[in-house]
């Protein structure tokens, strides 16, 4: 009833369920907008701030060695309270979730990298300033021995030394010359130094030394696979195939002569003889094809051939590009076993954190940089190049029909993929090398279906070989020549390729001028600007940025 304008029981009832629906639909509405408050790529916020912290860190560290190990520690100790009291004032002074999110991510990143690098600094530098000077007697195993034009060099993981741990990792001089191979053991007396190499500080040799004379054999051992199967190669191929096929398989040029290494540099195939990315998903792709073949289910081929992956990593020595490579297959295989979405930006993150905590000192070795920064610009730009291509007019008439050929789907990727590691390359070797190879992209698109069939053939002629010696079957020797053979053939494409190539008008840029390289940052960072968010793009506007970043 209606009592003098007044409210019943049952109106004001109603009204109240309809305000708790609308209060419902309320909060659903605004649920996804809290959900996209939450950090996206929260791998990627934390890897910022461990390399941030890495490169500042380092650098102000190594200047306290001096100072006691007291007064080192009561400094880590102050600027790790001086990063939590500046994330806590963020978290307190901002109301934004994802502004709270990343604080706490980027102060987890920096503070574990604080602990991380000192520990590292502490295990080999410290050390190293302590012997500094200092002479001692040693025992060590031989991991790889050089013949230098003043006599010999070692790279020794000590056994028994004076005043130095078991196992520490140091590079001999001598002047005699060289009384030992991989494998075996070595006693000598040297006078120690520590190693001002960043490069040879990310491979955890922080000390080098002269040897007094009187270098001697102890033992005799056993070499390693690694030399075992270059040796095997030395028997099967010759210069200067042995070279390309050893930097294909293993990542060592040292057999390969220094024109042709030039010629591949001009090229612009020189990655192609260090493991990487490339290398590391080829062998991936192998074991995959032959485990489906048998008929093992696709979750169980996931995670065996993770196996021979990683297998293959060690054999070519734990370089970071393939360790790289390696731990994001290992992301994206088990992203796919477990039903995760797999992404390429977190994945590099990871790889990186991993490997910088680890090792801080890979921050400053042109290897880790090539890579991560190669394939950083790869996963940025490659997927909007391949759509853009495909969306052109040639690209349709080449690719968009159905029917069309695999090897043409190959080229178009392969054309995409060089472009974009061209680009992002350029400031990376204009800083080291003062160099830049124009024709790359044409070199690629020529040679590098060739490099997977050197790997294939190359590691069954091998084994072929490494069976022959084991049981005597003259078989498996004709099968190694014959595979060898096979190998050579394309080895000696790629060589002719880079030939031709490096000999073309302007090959070779060269320059060491600073206003060139930064435009060549630029050029690399305005591309990746351009295509950020392409998939959500048209056709036309993508053309338009494309067209204002040219």
């Amino acid at each position: 009833e209606n009592d003098g304008g007044k409210r019943t029981e049952g109106q004001e009832s109603g009204k109240a369920g309809s305000r708790a629906v609308e209060r419902l639909t309320n909060k659903n509405r605004r649920a996804p907008k809290e959900q996209a408050e939450f950090v996206k790529r929260p791998a990627v916020v934390f890897c910022c701030g461990v390399v941030g912290t890495t490169a500042l860190w380092l650098p102000c560290y190594e200047r306290w060695m001096p100072a006691a190990c007291s007064t080192r520690l009561l400094y880590l100790l102050t600027v790790c309270a001086a990063v939590v009291a500046v994330c806590g004032f963020v978290s307190l002074a901002t109301s934004c979730k994802k502004h709270r999110q990343t604080a706490t991510l980027l102060t987890a990143g920096v503070l574990l990298t604080l602990v991380c690098s000192s520990f590292a600094v502490e295990r080999g530098l410290a050390l190293a300033f302590r012997m500094d000077g200092q002479t001692s007697a040693a025992l060590g195993t031989v991991e790889q021995a050089e013949v230098t034009d003043y006599g010999s060099r070692y790279q020794i993981r000590l056994q028994k030394a004076e005043g130095l741990p078991d196992g520490l990792r140091c590079l001999l001089y001598s002047l005699e010359e060289p009384a030992a191979e991989p494998g075996d053991a070595l006693s000598f007396s040297a006078q120690w130094r520590v190693e001002e190499s960043y490069s040879l500080r990310s491979h955890g040799i922080f000390l080098s030394g002269w040897a007094q004379p009187g270098v001697q054999r102890v033992k005799e051992g056993n070499p390693p696979i690694q030399q075992q199967l270059r040796s095997t190669a030395q028997t099967l191929y010759r210069a200067p195939v042995l070279g390309l096929v050893e930097g294909i398989l293993f990542g060592e040029t040292q057999r390969l002569e220094q024109p042709f290494y030039r010629m591949m540099q001009d090229a612009g195939l020189v990655h192609i003889l260090a493991v990487s990315g490339l290398h590391i998903g080829m062998a991936a792709a192998f074991c995959r094809k032959g485990l489906e073949k048998v008929g093992i289910c696709r979750r169980t081929v996931e995670l065996i051939s993770l196996l021979p992956v990683w297998g293959y990593i060690a054999l070519t020595g734990f370089s970071p590009s393939a360790v790289r490579a390696g731990i994001m297959a290992t992301l994206a295989g088990l992203g796919w076993v477990l039903g995760r979405e797999r992404d390429g930006l977190s994945s590099l993150a990871v790889a990186a954190c991993l490997l910088l905590l680890v090792s801080p000192y890979l921050l400053y070795s042109l290897s880790f940089l090539l890579s991560f920064w190669i394939t950083f610009g790869l996963l940025l730009c490659a997927p909007g190049l391949s759509r853009l291509w495909e969306q052109s007019a040639f690209g349709a008439a080449l690719i968009g029909r159905r029917g069309t050929p695999r090897f043409l789907h190959t080229f178009s990727n392969t054309a995409c993929l060089s472009l974009a590691a061209g680009i992002f390359g350029m400031p990376v070797l204009l800083y080291h090398f003062h160099a830049l190879s124009v024709w790359s992209v044409l070199a690629a698109l020529l040679s590098l279906w060739a490099v997977p069939w050197v790997m294939l053939f190359g590691l069954l002629s091998l084994a072929a070989m490494l069976l022959y010696q084991s049981v005597g079957a003259g078989l498996f020797l004709l099968a190694a020549r014959v595979l060898a053979g096979l190998a050579g053939l394309f080895a000696r494409w790629i060589l002719l390729v880079g030939k031709t190539v490096s000999r073309l008008p302007s090959a070779v840029v060269s320059s060491n001028r600073l206003w060139l390289l930064a435009v060549t940052l630029l050029i690399a960072l305005g591309l990746a600007l351009t295509l950020h968010g392409f998939e959500r793009m048209s056709r036309h506007r993508l053309r338009q940025r494309v067209g204002c970043w040219l």
